[in-house]
């Protein structure tokens, strides 16, 4: 497997004057195997283990040139992180009771997870992490075509990869920009109202309102550093190469009115009779308390 992306960092904390913009860009190139194995127990309960063994190359991590007053207030910062192997276990079990009848799901689903690194499983001395997680789906039907999905889920972690560490917005927060927020505990729900619209001949087209909602903070950041003044200017780096944004820019500690965003919205899903997931969809989400409205193209879900 190969992937490149280019992840970005936006402050946690507000900042006079700061647009809605990362502070800091981090190019990133990954690739490697992934292995596993996964027994169905009477169709309904599933487990898996698996292993994964990849190369993270950070090829650059610079301010967001579009954020002039994160520009202005950056210290001299080093890399968000820096390339590493990673070696890791993960097992799952999955509870399925879920039915699909064309578009309208119904049933419920609960699964479990989790994902540990250490030198044992490849990673280099240095990457050692666990991240866990829970999720639970639960579909009802009315009217024969009118379908209520409700979706809830947690995730928690230690020394997250940089790479891996939890993030909101986007798809799973409609409504706001893609990975607008980041952590290490994230809780979440989406529920969705799905109904049908008009059909032509083999293709059905669906509306959905939905609302979604999450909480994401961080519980462990590195030592703050502080200067002649006493005044807090950097995290120290944490031993695997992380540098988390300066304190100005990202606090730790769960906060209610900081830490918990919601948004609201409607959207469109077509659907060939012949299969139960939607081919593509679109989405118009409304970031609840910022009055931002933006468009989210969703593929197979």
């Amino acid at each position: 497997m190969y992937q490149a992306q280019t992840i970005p960092e936006y402050s946690n904390v507000s900042v006079p004057g700061m647009p809605l913009a990362p502070v800091r860009d981090t190019n990133l190139h990954s690739y490697g195997v992934d292995l596993g194995v996964g027994v169905a127990w009477l169709r309904r309960v599933r487990t898996a283990l698996g292993w994964s063994l990849d190369q993270n190359d950070v090829r650059s991590s610079v301010p967001d040139p579009g954020n002039p007053v994160a520009l202005a207030l950056l210290p001299p910062l080093p890399e968000a992180a820096t390339s590493a192997r990673r070696g890791s276990a993960r097992a799952t079990v999955t509870f399925d009771f879920r039915a699909f009848e064309r578009a309208v799901m119904y049933g419920n689903a609960l699964g479990f997870g989790i994902d540990y690194a250490a030198p044992r499983w490849g990673s280099q001395t240095d990457l050692h992490y666990w991240k866990a997680n829970v999720s639970y789906e639960h579909g009802i039907r009315f009217f024969h075509s009118h379908n209520l999905i409700v979706r809830v889920g947690g995730i928690t972690g230690d020394n997250l990869p940089f790479w891996l560490e939890n993030s909101a917005g986007g798809t799973n927060l409609r409504g706001y920009l893609y990975e607008q927020f980041r952590g290490d505990t994230h809780l979440r729900s989406q529920v969705e109202y799905h109904f049908p619209l008009f059909s032509v001949r083999e293709l059905d087209v669906r509306g959905l309102v939905f609302n979604d909602a999450a909480a994401i903070w961080w519980r462990n950041l590195p030592a703050q550093l502080y200067d002649q003044s006493g005044a807090p200017y950097a995290y120290a780096q944490r031993s695997d190469g992380r540098q988390f944004l300066p304190p100005t820019f990202l606090q730790g500690g769960f906060d209610a009115s900081r830490d918990i965003h919601a948004s609201a919205g409607a959207g469109l899903r077509f659907y060939l009779r012949t299969v139960a997931m939607p081919l593509v969809g679109v989405d118009v989400g409304n970031a609840l308390g910022t009055k931002d409205v933006r468009m989210v193209l969703v593929l197979g879900v």
